[in-house]
């Protein structure tokens, strides 16, 4: 198990970058979609945690 402070960041840096490439896909999607939707940054964050809960427990068996 590694330390605090590196799960932290590296929860940190993984959360970052989902929301960053969701919200990319999202609005490059929204772009060529006839219904317009406006980005929701909470559930871009919801599916991120969900995202780093399932690569924290699916690690763990893939070592």
């Amino acid at each position: 198990m590694t330390d605090p402070i590196t799960f932290i960041l590296t929860s940190i840096i993984m959360l970052t970058v989902f929301v960053v490439l969701f919200a990319i896909t999202d609005r490059a999607l929204n772009h060529f979609s006839k219904v317009k939707h406006p980005f929701d940054l909470k559930f871009a964050v919801i599916n991120g945690i969900v995202v780093m809960v399932f690569y924290y427990i699916f690690s763990r068996y893939l070592v």
